[in-house]
């Protein structure tokens, strides 16, 4: 609420130092590294996501395999603050909202751990990484 700022809060009516206080130097250096590691996440995320993109899809479909789940991706970035703007407004409180999309990350990143293991496992069963024959594409264990 904008008014909060200048007029002050409910229970203190008279505080006119509270955007002061909000401006202060320990609140920016607060809201810079609350942004710094925010850009770190989301630059590890990027970093995830490429990388494992071409474990996940065989070579004939790599391409439309990673473009689908951008697209997935990108289309979630734009609905997601919308259904929460409409939950928020129906009435589900903000720790619901945060509960949710935590067990939706945990969720997430226990797949992405499976999915990591059992690449794992697999180059393992063949002794070795594989490698894509230039001839018919498909893997192979390297030679010895």
């Amino acid at each position: 609420m904008p008014g909060t700022l200048t007029a002050g809060t409910p229970d203190q009516p008279e505080n006119p130092d509270l955007l002061a206080r909000i401006l202060s130097t320990q609140f920016l250096l607060a809201a810079m590294l609350v942004g710094l590691a925010l850009g770190v996440v989301i630059g590890a995320n990027a970093s995830i996501y490429y990388s494992l993109t071409p474990m996940t899809y065989p070579e004939s479909i790599r391409a439309t395999g990673a473009g689908a789940a951008a697209t997935v991706g990108r289309i979630t970035t734009i609905i997601a603050p919308m259904a929460v703007g409409i939950l928020l407004d129906a009435g589900v409180g903000p720790s619901v909202l945060f509960i949710v999309v935590a067990l939706g990350l945990i969720i997430g990143g226990l797949a992405t751990w499976n999915h990591v293991l059992e690449q794992r496992h697999a180059q393992s069963d063949l002794g070795q990484a594989p490698v894509a024959d230039p001839q018919s594409g498909q893997k192979q264990p390297i030679a010895d």
